[in-house]
């Protein structure tokens, strides 16, 4: 009778008003519907038809929910600061502001030197850990361009080819993850020998993780 295509007459008598209702209008009758309101969440999971706390506010309660919103963040710097062994150690910060609990890092650095051998180069988190990207290997060979990545090639030569390859370590840039994306990660290069010298022309930090706020570090214990 009205027109939703339920049996109004389910209950034994005439009365559209009650019988056979269909309320979210997806042509199942709600005694069969198992989303009443056609917002994508069972029933039996969803704050509007059922009893439960809710601690990310995302509609399901806590039972049922194990989503856990990710995103990307990056920062990039260009100092162009001199590396030698007549200076103090070249030093550069980029800061991030993603609100990002840590699950990858990478690092993408291209700098110049006349002996790559001479290089030290360290990445500190915004938490104080520190790991080293570059050991000092690679010979009187020039420049580093590398985006250093846990699941890249073994760290070795040739390091000036644009390469997506491991840090040299101690650490790996998985030490990073659990940790906080926010703040200042800092980039500590030393050369040390005397005789070449180069240039940190750029770098960038990309990292991935869990959002910040709400439903960020499992909430609801699941």
């Amino acid at each position: 009778t009205d027109g939703d295509g339920c049996d109004d007459c389910s209950s034994g008598s005439y009365d559209p008003a009650a019988d056979g209702t269909d309320t979210d209008g997806d042509g199942l009758c709600d005694s069969g519907d198992p989303d009443l309101d056609g917002d994508g969440i069972d029933n039996v999971c969803d704050v509007d038809q059922a009893a439960g706390a809710d601690c990310n506010g995302n509609g399901a309660i806590d039972s049922c929910d194990i989503a856990v919103p990710t995103g990307v963040d990056s920062g990039t710097s260009a100092p162009g600061t001199p590396i030698s062994n007549a200076l103090p150690p070249t030093i550069d910060t980029i800061t991030l502001s993603g609100g990002l609990t840590l699950t990858d890092v990478d690092v993408d650095v291209n700098l110049t030197h006349s002996w790559v051998e001479d290089v030290n180069m360290d990445l500190a988190s915004p938490s104080g850990t520190s790991i080293r990207l570059h050991n000092g290997g690679g010979g009187s060979a020039d420049d580093i361009d590398v985006t250093y990545d846990d699941s890249g090639i073994a760290n070795g030569t040739p390091y000036n080819v644009g390469s997506v390859m491991q840090p040299s370590g101690p650490g790996a840039l998985s030490d990073f993850n659990g940790q906080a994306g926010d703040g200042n990660w800092t980039m500590t290069i030393v050369d040390t020998a005397g005789g070449d010298d180069g240039t940190l022309i750029d770098w960038t930090v990309l990292v991935e993780g869990t959002l910040g706020g709400p439903g960020s570090t499992d909430c609801n214990g699941n």
